[in-house]
């Protein structure tokens, strides 16, 4: 067995999604709850703004069902073990959070005839050496009906629970 540059528990790697999803149930709810509770006791027409914010959090109580499914599915799904070639690693900024940029790790690996991509912590991404071999265990990501690409050739990673350095020989490689 080679070392191990990255381990989590399943658990801790759909945390954030499922943090997410508890978050916003409780934002939808207390929503739902503030546009029927009556102020002060007394019977008061009901206001274009309370039938907004009540819209609002349904929405919010919807969404984060859907999230919620979309996340326990995954979690609950296969977990897949292959060992791959680093082909490119690549720091990627996006826009995000009104104007802020965010920054992912993102490693380009391949396993002829497919390749994947992994997005990886900071740590585990400065270990990751490129045409270097490791075995990555990860949940394959799931649409909400079916993949949008052709999954004979290409697969992208939901979450990785570990990533350990493999013998050369297991890529092709002498």
């Amino acid at each position: 067995m080679g070392t191990v540059i990255y381990s989590v528990s399943p658990m801790q790697a759909f945390m954030g999604q499922f943090v997410t999803a508890l978050i916003m149930l409780a934002i939808g709810i207390f929503g739902l709850a503030t546009s029927f509770i009556r102020e002060g006791g007394r019977r008061k027409p009901i206001t274009l703004s309370r039938i907004v914010l009540g819209l609002a959090g349904g929405f919010l109580v919807l969404t984060a069902g859907v999230l919620a499914f979309l996340t326990y599915r995954e979690f609950k799904g296969e977990v897949k073990t292959v060992t791959v070639l680093v082909d490119d690693k690549q720091v990627v900024e996006s826009n995000c959070n009104d104007g802020d940029t965010c920054i992912s790790y993102l490693v380009e690996t391949s396993a002829p005839p497919k390749a994947y991509d992994f997005t990886v912590d900071r740590e585990a991404y400065e270990k990751l050496q490129v045409r270097a071999c490791y075995e990555f265990t990860y949940y394959p990501e799931h649409g909400l009906l079916a993949p949008a690409y052709d999954t004979n050739y290409y697969e992208a990673a939901s979450a990785i629970t570990s990533i350990i350095v493999a013998d050369a020989s297991a890529c092709g490689q002498h």
